[in-house]
């Protein structure tokens, strides 16, 4: 408990009063109001958490507090107060202390980590509230049989469902179990949904498989030509599979039905909750073809603003608008168009509290490495056309993936130019490394102003030039650490369609780190989940987690799990035909793994609050910031700092198995994991 005095005067003056005497009298009672004041305005604090190791993610140059240090010069403190949504102290447990009144919250953490609260710069939080909806998750099924019955099962069960949905099941599942890349196909949905509608959107989102019904609903014959920037797929003789890729999913999200509102706002609720639960406090929700036109979308912002506006959200969400350079809307939208259409909606999406706006506008250069029969990532090179080993030198075909914006009349520098007029942030989808040169150059000649961060996500495959030329241009990477690892998709996608050589030179971040780009982390939801103790180690080591393997894979024979770091991959460790062995294991190149705790947390954090053009208002622990933090059980950088001595991956089993103890947004608990007593 804290008393607080007017003053602490240790002598009175005495005597008779002179003129100097009363000036003094009279400076001496102001100092004491200006001192009352100072420690009125940092007292009687909401919550202060003591004992604590809180690394704030504040650069040495505008640190509050800088007698506290690590050896790297990144403030480390024990203390934190706050009042009113905001952080009012950040400093030493004895000065912490000072700020308890008696009806403060006190928490001693007991040597926990704390944390700036997570920001997660590319998810898609509405896409899968809405999908999930409509029909199951299939992300944990890992046989045909299981997402057969997983589909089945919910269909029988919603038999008053006019349409069946259903999202994130891998098609190597089918790949690898049937050895037919085709699959699965409309024969296969037919079987287990004969009578109704069925879309089933594929994990990276860039594709979905339909059915007969759904075909019919859409009006796609063998003889019905692809869309712009789409790809039906067929069979040798010209048959329609079933699967529509890229432009072509829009076919089906603007042709079905809209997800009841009610349903959504409940499932986008359980999802921010779900990142709540992970130290999430900010997001970006990046929109694509999925999510159909300009209007669709809007739905779903309105949606999510009613939401904002009842002060529902536990978190800051940054939307986004989707430009289609080959909009499937009838009457098709022009670029300039969507763009003209988009400035005038996000008036509407300007939450007083600052939960939700929609000042981000999204641009896809290309498609993915991984997308069924047809890779649609734009590459510098031609893919393979067979399958060989090392096709990236002289490139047996002629096809370099999708240029979303080829055509003449697709000006990209001019929606970029118009983007940034309209105070829009930007934000390009690209893969390939045809992709992200397109995109820099683009960048450079529109002259985009570098202090609303535009920025280029993903960044798989890349050439140092244009790495090189994002820093000089102050471009943001936006990337997904858990991408870094040596799954199913080197053997099943990869080598047979890069060559072992391009498929050994992805996901190059600690360039990114060293070239002094502005570095953020998302975890591209629900493709991959906001666990970021994973995503953690995948960085650090470019290697699947033990546990995730188990779960995953765990069949030694099929799916060997390497997890010796050094061990050098050789083209003949891998069956990319047949599919007989594929290796898990550290992604190459080994110098692309992550060395600094510090950076990887910034990406997290500070830096991910940039992106957003939220640094102001948070993104570290400084006074005067939000209080959004987030209570680890595990202080991270001490297995981090062992096992960058000994290599050892036994020593990051406590980052791996750490756990979020309190999220605090706006200085509320808004996840509470504490053991119960």
């Amino acid at each position: 408990m804290r008393s607080i005095s007017l003053a602490r005067f240790h002598t009175l003056l005495r005597g008779k009063f002179t003129v100097s005497a009363l000036a003094l009298s009279m400076s001496m009672a102001c100092n004491a109001v200006a001192a009352q004041e100072s420690h009125d305005s940092h007292a009687a604090a909401d919550l202060v958490f003591l004992n604590g190791y809180i690394y704030t993610a504040e650069d040495d140059t505008d640190h509050h507090n800088k007698d506290r240090r690590n050896p790297h010069h990144q403030a480390v403190v024990q203390s934190i107060a706050t009042r009113n949504k905001q952080i009012i102290f950040v400093g030493s447990d004895e000065d912490g202390k000072e700020f308890i009144g008696p009806k403060t919250q006190v928490i001693d953490l007991h040597g926990k980590m704390v944390l700036p609260g997570f920001i997660d710069t590319h998810t898609h939080m509405e896409l899968f509230s809405a999908a999930e909806t409509d029909g199951p998750n299939l992300l944990n099924d890992f046989t045909v049989a299981d997402i057969t019955k997983h589909i089945k099962d919910f269909a029988d069960s919603h038999p008053e469902r006019a349409v069946v949905g259903g999202f994130n099941y891998s098609r190597t599942v089918y790949n690898t179990e049937t050895g037919d890349v085709s699959r699965p196909n409309v024969a296969d949905l037919d079987l287990i949904i004969p009578d109704r509608p069925a879309a089933i959107i594929e994990l990276s989102t860039h594709s979905v498989w339909v059915n007969t019904k759904t075909l019919q609903l859409l009006g796609i014959t063998d003889s019905t030509p692809n869309p712009v920037n789409g790809v039906i797929e067929r069979d040798a003789n010209g048959h329609a599979t079933g699967q529509l890729l890229e432009n072509a999913v829009s076919l089906v999200t603007n042709a079905l039905a809209k997800t009841d509102k009610a349903q959504f706002q409940d499932k986008f609720l359980k999802t921010v909750d779900y990142f709540n639960a992970h130290g999430v406090t900010g997001a970006f929700e990046a929109m694509d073809s999925a999510y159909g036109n300009i209007a669709i979308q809007n739905y779903y912002h309105t949606a999510i603003q009613e939401l904002a506006a009842q002060d529902k959200l536990n978190m800051r969400i940054k939307g986004s608008w989707y430009i289609n350079p080959a909009d499937t809307s009838s009457p098709s939208l022009s670029p300039k168009a969507q763009l003209d259409l988009a400035a005038i909606n996000n008036k509407a999406f300007q939450s007083p509290n600052g939960h939700f706006r929609t000042d981000t506008v999204k641009f896809f250069i290309d498609g993915v490495v991984e997308g069924g029969n047809h890779a649609t990532a734009l590459m510098i090179k031609p893919y393979c056309e067979l399958i060989t080993y090392s096709c990236v030198d002289a490139g047996a075909g002629t096809y370099k993936g999708l240029d979303f914006w080829a055509n003449a009349n697709q000006d990209l520098v001019a929606a970029l130019k118009q983007a940034n007029k309209s105070d829009f942030q930007i934000h390009i989808h690209s893969i390939g490394n045809g992709a992200v040169r397109k995109a820099a150059l683009a960048l450079e000649q529109a002259n985009v102003d570098r202090s609303m961060y535009p920025t280029m996500a993903h960044l798989q495959l890349t050439e140092y030039e244009d790495l090189a030329r994002m820093a000089k241009q102050g471009i943001t990477a936006s990337i997904t650490p858990r991408w870094a690892e040596l799954d199913n998709y080197f053997s099943a996608y990869y080598i047979s369609r890069l060559g072992f050589d391009r498929a050994s030179q992805q996901d190059r971040f600690k360039t990114m780190f060293d070239l002094g780009i502005n570095v953020t982390a998302g975890s591209d939801y629900a493709i991959s989940n906001p666990e970021y103790e994973i995503h953690t180690f995948t960085a650090l080591t470019r290697l699947l987690p033990r546990k995730i393997y188990d779960l995953w894979y765990g069949d030694e024979k099929l799916y060997p799990y390497i997890s010796n770091l050094d061990y050098v991959f050789k083209p003949n460790d891998f069956d990319p035909i047949n599919f007989s062995v594929m290796p898990i294991g550290a992604l190459p190149p080994a110098n692309e793994r992550i060395k600094s705790l510090e950076d990887l947390i910034k990406s997290y954090t500070i830096n991910a609050a940039k992106q957003l053009r939220l640094d102001k208002t948070t993104g570290s622990i400084a006074v005067g910031k939000s209080a959004d933090l987030v209570v680890w059980d595990t202080n991270w950088f001490t297995p981090a700092s062992q096992f960058a001595k000994s290599n050892n991956l036994t020593d990051l089993d406590p980052l791996i198995n750490s756990s979020v103890v309190y999220t605090l947004f706006e200085g509320k608990i808004v996840y509470d994991g504490a053991p119960k007593l």
